[in-house]
This record gives structure tokens, C-alpha cells and sequence, in this order.
């Protein structure tokens, strides 16, 4: 039987993406890299998905910050746990802050450096777990 879009706990998610990873290490040079593969598909499912393209409109393209400053606008729609934080730096730079959140930071990772592209056609967003579950993500583009 279908899950509501909405329903699925994130204990399962954890095990699908690990799985997924898994079967996925072969193609990739490492299993951090697998999990970058599986972030940035789910971004660009999302960018094809009805809730997905209504945001783009509703936020716009092609301006990272105008996106990104609404971060935590667009995860509510994905997600119901955690808080997430924007804080810009500069003219093609800027940090996310993802306060808890137990999803892998290579996962964020490939799903930010996937939006990039999507919105830019480059950049790259870099991770670093400050504590368990808050992970700062910088993201710079051309």
C-alpha cells in the first residue's frame, strides 16, 4: 500500500540510502561518492516533481542565494524534522546551516552541488559535520 508523500520516517530513508549506496559503490570511485550520486538524483527528481517545479516558480532560477535564502521554506515541503539556516558570503558564495538533521553529509553534498547545476549549470557545495546531527554546507559557483 502507498505511503502519503509526507509519512515516511527518516529511519527508513536512512536504510533505502545505505542500501542504495551499497549496490551503487561499484560504479563510483569511493562510498562517499556513491551517497553524493543518491543526494543529487533526489534533486533532480525533486526539480521534476509538481511541488518541486511549483517552488522554482514561487523562488526563482539561475540566482543560488534567492533559492538557497529560503532553504528551510523548501525542506519544510520535503521534510519535518530539523532547521535549516542561510548566511551569505559574498558575491557567488554562501553556508548553509542544517541543524538536526542525521542525514549523511555526503547527501547533502551531491543534492547541493545538484541544485547548483540545475540553477547555474556549476559550483560545488563542500560539507562539514560540526556535531552529529549540524553540518555546515559551502557553496561557491562561477
Amino acid at each position: 500500500m502507498p505511503v502519503d508523500f509526507f509519512s515516511y520516517p527518516a529511519a527508513d530513508f536512512l536504510r533505502m540510502l545505505y542500501t542504495a549506496a551499497d549496490v551503487l559503490e561499484p560504479q563510483f570511485p569511493t562510498i562517499e561518492d556513491a551517497i553524493r550520486a543518491c543526494g543529487a538524483s533526489t534533486v533532480t527528481g525533486f526539480f521534476k516533481s509538481y511541488v518541486g517545479n511549483t517552488l522554482m516558480k514561487l523562488v526563482g532560477v539561475g540566482d543560488p542565494k534567492r533559492v538557497f535564502s529560503s532553504v528551510d521554506t523548501i525542506y519544510s515541503t520535503l521534510v519535518s524534522y530539523g532547521k535549516r539556516s542561510f548566511e551569505d558570503l559574498g558575491e557567488s558564495r554562501l553556508r548553509l546551516h542544517y541543524r538536526g538533521d542525521m542525514q549523511p553529509i555526503y547527501f547533502h553534498e551531491g543534492a547541493l552541488t545538484e541544485a547548483l547545476h540545475v540553477l547555474r549549470g556549476n559550483g560545488k557545495a563542500t560539507g562539514t559535520a560540526v556535531t552529529l546531527d549540524y553540518g555546515q554546507y559551502l557553496l561557491e559557483w562561477n
